[in-house]
């Protein structure tokens, strides 16, 4: 899994949330991103389904577009940390003026977690084909 980049780039303050929210903006350029992930850790998971969704605007009080969403499943066990692509040309497609991203999270029961923005270091996000080292081209 990533690992987090800076302190700057927390999207869900590591906390118990209950209720539906949407946490602050944080002023990333989305649609300027390299190939990121939003790294979403749960320590203690909800009994119920919960969803996460990703969201670009162009101010912080501004109207927010969707472009990336994480259901997460009813009777997950334990502790968990899972990934969603951060693609610049998503956040672009939804908003070609975006500045600002936040993440919202959708709960119909208690989670203990966090999560923030970071480098994918598996390359799986963001790629529109197949990865050149699989194809030994440029191979380390």
């Amino acid at each position: 899994m990533p690992a987090i980049l800076d302190t700057a780039t927390v999207l869900m303050p590591h906390a118990t949330y209950s209720t539906n929210q949407s946490f602050p903006g944080l002023a990333l350029y989305p649609r300027q991103l390299p190939t990121a992930a939003v790294t979403i850790h749960i320590l203690t998971p909800p009994v119920a389904a919960c969803t996460f969704t990703l969201e670009v605007a162009s101010t912080s009080g501004g109207v927010y577009s969707p472009v990336a969403v994480l259901a997460w499943p009813a009777g997950v066990v334990g502790s968990k940390q899972l990934a969603i692509g951060a693609n610049s040309s998503r956040a672009w497609i939804a908003n070609n003026t975006s500045v600002w991203a936040r993440l919202s999270l959708a709960t119909t029961g208690a989670l203990t977690g966090s999560a923030w923005l970071s480098k994918s270091t598996d390359g799986s996000f963001g790629l529109g084909s197949r990865s050149y080292h699989l194809d030994n081209i440029n191979a380390l």
